[in-house]
């Protein structure tokens, strides 16, 4: 009998442990490690379509800028400047190729001179990179479909039946040439090619597109010289 104190207060002990259990996992789960932080999710590509802008400049009201992403990676860059005390000059124009870097969250467009980059912010603009520091910023412009430009082209020309197709260099679009323009002048030229030779070209043009932005074919608008060196 005289150790039934003992077992009973050993009995209390484990109960009370038990009744403790759940608080002691509690708190050692409130003790722990702090979760670690979600993963931000990447910035997608941005959408083809139209980016138009205001960009800042010196001595004049500023540049509307307009930047047309195509689904086949290709690019067509357009700049007017704003009337101010004198002329404008005419508008400028760039066809080349984009790039987006997804780790950087950046879009680069190349056109044969200075890569131009651009951070693509949340929102959906693209701020071009430039020293200064006046944002230059271009927003998605869902009244635009396309840009429609007059460029001096290089390329190669090739005969396909009665009918020629033009290759540009830089982008390799490949479209059949326009009977309209400075076609026949062209034709002249190129009859002194072989038969089924690339003939490389240069030429200012412009493309017709399609309603979904695929180039229908290439006006002429001026042929230039058909150039001496093989190929691009």
């Amino acid at each position: 009998m005289r150790r039934m104190p003992t077992l009973i207060a050993r009995r209390s002990f484990a109960g009370g442990l038990l009744r403790c259990l759940p608080f002691a996992l509690v708190l050692l789960a409130a003790c722990g490690d702090d979760p670690a932080p979600a993963e931000e999710v990447p910035l997608p590509a941005p959408r083809p379509g139209v980016y138009a802008g205001l960009y800042p400049c010196d001595g004049c009201p500023g540049i509307d800028v307009a930047l047309w992403l195509r689904n086949d990676g290709t690019f067509l860059l357009e700049q007017r400047y704003r009337a101010g005390d004198s002329t404008p000059p005419a508008p400028a124009h760039a066809l080349g190729n984009w790039e987006w870097r997804p780790d950087e969250a950046t879009l680069e467009l190349s056109s044969g001179g200075p890569a131009r980059v651009f951070d693509r912010a949340k929102d959906g603009a693209l701020i071009q990179r430039t020293p200064s520091s006046v944002e230059h910023r271009l927003d998605p412009d869902p009244s635009r479909a396309r840009i429609d430009a007059t460029l001096r082209l290089r390329g190669t020309a090739r005969r396909v039946g009665d009918s020629y197709r033009f290759r540009e260099c830089r982008t390799a679009l490949d479209v059949p040439v326009a009977t309209s323009g400075d076609y026949r002048r062209f034709r002249n030229h190129y009859r002194s090619v072989a038969s089924g030779t690339e003939a490389p070209v240069e030429l200012v043009g412009h493309f017709d597109w399609d309603p979904d932005g695929t180039p229908a074919a290439l006006v002429i608008d001026s042929f230039v010289t058909l150039r001496t060196t093989p190929g691009c």
